[in-house]
């Protein structure tokens, strides 16, 4: 017969080899590179690592935060969720709207949505922070909702420029920028404000246009507030 200590002994040390030996299989569990579209509720429990641009980004009040990124090609985003433990060890500066970043976490279902939940600060890499990276204007116009509040750099011909006055005041300049890509026309409103670029450019000119994109709901339409505008 064992005795209890000796059974309290053995017990003990199975539980501890157990423990041992679930950590030791984590650590050679590989995560699942997949982009963001691909991520999916079959997906749940999973490890991925995946990439994107963070499009919104919240703290709430324990700590914890969210982050949503995009995938700008696929017109696909996914939020990406951080306890307060992991959150308080990120340093938070460069996560704002237009970073790019690396993640790896598990794949879970929060009220019904697909979220990736990062369990370790080493989770998340920043690739790069905004910098005016150029996106094809057909790419910003099939995923205008996630450009909402980003800056943005792109590329088209002008049309329908015009220097926009009110009571002999010099409001700015709006104008359209226009690109075809794979077959299809793509056409963005521009505004300059406080800038009259009509001496300088002229229908069916190249230019590269760096802005922010926003909803206009008097208009009714996207634009993007122009900030900088060259000649290509």
């Amino acid at each position: 017969m064992i005795d209890n200590k000796k059974l309290l002994v053995i017990v003990t040390v199975l539980a501890i080899a157990g423990v041992l030996g679930l950590f030791a299989y984590s650590t050679t569990i590989q995560p699942i590179e997949l982009r963001i579209g691909q991520i999916t509720a079959s997906h749940a429990g999973s490890i991925v690592r995946t990439s994107g641009t963070i499009t919104r980004a919240s703290t709430f009040a324990d700590g914890s935060m969210s982050l949503t990124i995009g995938d700008f090609e696929d017109s696909t985003s996914i939020p990406v969720y951080f306890p307060s433990d992991v959150s308080k060890s990120l340093s938070n500066d460069c996560l704002v709207p237009g970073t790019q970043i690396g993640v790896e976490g598990e794949v879970r279902l929060y009220q019904e949505s697909v979220e990736i939940s990062v369990s370790r600060a080493d989770d998340l890499t920043v690739i790069s922070v905004p910098n005016g990276t150029e996106y094809p204007l057909g790419t910003v116009m099939q995923s205008i909702q996630m450009f909402d509040g980003l800056e943005v750099t792109t590329s088209g011909e002008i049309l329908e420029i015009e220097a926009i006055y009110s009571s002999n005041t010099l409001l700015g300049t709006s104008f359209q920028i226009t690109q075809r890509c794979d077959n299809q026309t793509y056409c963005l409103e521009c505004m300059c404000f406080e800038r009259d670029l009509t001496q300088q450019f002229k229908q069916w000119d190249a230019v590269q246009v760096t802005g922010t994109i926003s909803f206009y709901a008097n208009k009714g339409q996207w634009q993007m507030s122009a900030d900088i505008v060259n000649s290509i």
